[in-house]
């Protein structure tokens, strides 16, 4: 699976679906971060980085100094690494499952274009990707709930299930 030919990914094997899941479930914004360290070491880092932008600009910055400004982003940063983590898995599974599926759109529906061939002698229940199509589904449901949760819920963008609100 090293090619980004559609062909290479139309068939895959069980050990290919194994492979892609454990890939994916690699990354899970479900493990607790110990920021215990970041919290240690960030007013150094941020101080240095601040530096660094003053002599670049030859500017001051002030306000960025300031401990409210360190312990404002001490609070948010929790949220903000889950929100990476998510939106890494989000990527990588609508990626690596769009490369094993949308090959198959045309072929599942309609009699092949070249020999006439129809869907049904290609897929039958022993077929990977038609075996495997629960293991696939939850990995697409996981990313779209968390889709959901970075890009729509926590936005504010929906007031519940049912009424979308546009602002």
């Amino acid at each position: 699976m090293l090619h980004l030919n559609s062909d290479d990914y139309l068939w895959v094997d069980n050990d290919d679906i194994d492979h892609i899941i454990e890939e994916i479930n690699q990354i899970n914004p479900e493990i607790k971060l110990d920021l215990e360290e970041f919290n240690e070491k960030f007013p150094t880092i941020w101080k240095s980085v601040i530096s660094h932008l003053e002599e670049k600009v030859q500017a001051n910055f002030q306000d960025l100094h300031k401990t409210e400004t360190m312990d404002t982003i001490k609070t948010f940063m929790p949220e903000a690494l889950s929100s990476i983590t998510k939106i890494s898995h989000i990527y990588v599974s609508m990626f690596l499952l769009s490369l094993i599926t949308s090959g198959h759109n045309q072929l599942t529906r309609y009699p092949c274009a070249c020999c006439g061939e129809l869907p049904e002698n290609n897929y039958n229940k022993d077929t990977p990707i038609v075996e495997r199509f629960n293991d696939l589904y939850i990995l697409l449901d996981r990313a779209i709930n968390y889709y959901d949760d970075v890009f729509l819920l926590s936005n504010g963008i929906f007031e519940d299930d049912t009424k979308l609100i546009l602002s």
